[in-house]
Order: C-alpha cells, then sequence, then structure tokens
C-alpha cells in the first residue's frame, strides 16, 4: 500500500478539495495513537478526471510531455485499480508526527511515503514547492546533529522536479512556529539563511522511513515567511493545484 501522509486535518482538507477526495472512513487501529487513516476510495475517477483537465489545460508542463500519455495513464489506471491508496493525518510536532507514521509502518505494510505539507522559508517565496532532499534539525539540538542525512533520489524524480518547476532544497524542522515578529529578526535570518523551508516534523519522519527502510518523497508548499497567516493557506496550495496534482500523479505512477 502507498500512504500519502499530511501532518494536520487542515492540510488534508486542502487535499481534500483539491482532489474532491472522499473516503469510506477512518481506520481504527490507530485511533489511540491520534492518527486518522482513510481509505481513499474515489482517488481513481477522480485522478482521471484531473488529469484529463489538466492535460488539456496546461500540457506543456506535465510530466507527460513528450512521452506516451496513453500508456501512462493505463499504468495509473492498473496500479489504482489493483493496489490501496491511503492518507494518513499523523498531527503536528515532532514528537506525536514521528510516533504515529512508526506505529502505521508497524501495522501496515507500507511500500512508500508521500509526506506533503507547509513550511515557511526565508529563502524562497510564498507559493513556491519544495523537493526536500536533506533534512536538518533545529542548530541549538548537537545531540541529533548525528540523525541528520541527505536523501538519494532517483534521476527520474530529479527529471521530474525540473520539469514542473519544483526546487530542490533543504528542510529542517525547528521546535515551534516561526513569527518574526516575536524573536530577534537578525538572528533568525542569520540561522535560516541556507534552509528552504523550516517545519515541525518533516525530518524526524524522514528519519523514520530511513530506519525502516521505507522509500519516501517529502514536498512542502511555502505559505510563509515568518509571518504565518492561516487565512492565506488555502489559497496558496489552491495556487499550486496542478503541481501538487503532478506530484500526487507521479508518487502513484
Amino acid at each position: 500500500m502507498k500512504i500519502i501522509a499530511v501532518a494536520s486535518k487542515f492540510e488534508a482538507e486542502f487535499l481534500f478539495d483539491i482532489f474532491d477526495l472522499r473516503s469510506d472512513g477512518s481506520i481504527l487501529p490507530l485511533k489511540k495513537y491520534k492518527t486518522e487513516i482513510y481509505k481513499l476510495d474515489s482517488i481513481k475517477d477522480n485522478l482521471n478526471n484531473k488529469v484529463s483537465a489538466f492535460l488539456t489545460k496546461k500540457l506543456k508542463n506535465s510530466i507527460f510531455l513528450n512521452d506516451n500519455i496513453e500508456k501512462k495513464l493505463e499504468l495509473i489506471n492498473d496500479f489504482l485499480q489493483n493496489n490501496r491508496i491511503y492518507l494518513a493525518i499523523l498531527g503536528v510536532g515532532s514528537i506525536i508526527s514521528p510516533l504515529s507514521l512508526q506505529k502505521l509502518l508497524s501495522v501496515y505494510n507500507v511500500e512508500e511515503v508521500l509526506i506533503l505539507g507547509s513550511a515557511a522559508s526565508f529563502t524562497n517565496k510564498k507559493g513556491d514547492t519544495i523537493f526536500c532532499e536533506e533534512f536538518l534539525f533545529e542548530k541549538t539540538q548537537n545531540l541529533l546533529k548525528s540523525f541528520e542525512f541527505k536523501g538519494e533520489f532517483t534521476k527520474e524524480l530529479t527529471n521530474f522536479c525540473k520539469k514542473n518547476s519544483i526546487i530542490k532544497g533543504v528542510n529542517r524542522t525547528v521546535s515551534d512556529f516561526i513569527d518574526i515578529n516575536s524573536i530577534n529578526k537578525k538572528s533568525l535570518f542569520s540561522d535560516f539563511k541556507n534552509d528552504n523551508s523550516l517545519d515541525l516534523e518533516l525530518s524526524y519522519l524522514a528519519q523514520v522511513c530511513k530506519f525502516n527502510k521505507i522509500k519516501f518523497q517529502a514536498f512542502k508548499v511555502i505559505t510563509d515567511n515568518g509571518i504565518p497567516d492561516f487565512s492565506e493557506i488555502r489559497d496558496i496550495y489552491k495556487q499550486n493545484e496542478d503541481k501538487l496534482l503532478n506530484i500526487v500523479i507521479n508518487f502513484l505512477w
């Protein structure tokens, strides 16, 4: 089975909106871990509709450019017919989120994980999508230095990012929301100037996948530059609808 993982219900709602998904309900075994897992029973029909509309509107930006479109659609359909796709809401933060993912990997036969979510950045602008290939922790957390790593990803995934204007970069997981109005700006920009995305859990989730030898991909949408505004996030996700659709299609196929 393949898992699309997000931290919060907030982020899950954006994906449900974008793909017009329905689920057959939460799977109970992980409820006590505050993890909700939904089988995406409508993803096949909705992806087919979205793919058709997408190719008509923006073929030049598609992952299918110069390739056999019909054959790839057939492969996606075959996969969706014969495999299970789930959306997992893991929880926010560096404790509950990796614990939930570890439990999920222990209970289910997971083949691959796609981690999606929002992040802050002082390097990239709002609306940028980052493919995270290096995973760091807060500089004050010296004990975590040995767990930092750069992933090894395929040439195909690198080419996919290039075709879709997705920026390859570094994610740093921090312990709290970043707000430039509440801390020293000079220190803040100095600490994070080389990091493409800043979040609360991804580097821990990447380490869990690495420890369990599970393939994973991680993408972050930049939704703020140090001044969180939750009222903007839905619009920013909506503006990235085509890109997020491409990411999910590429993951499933």
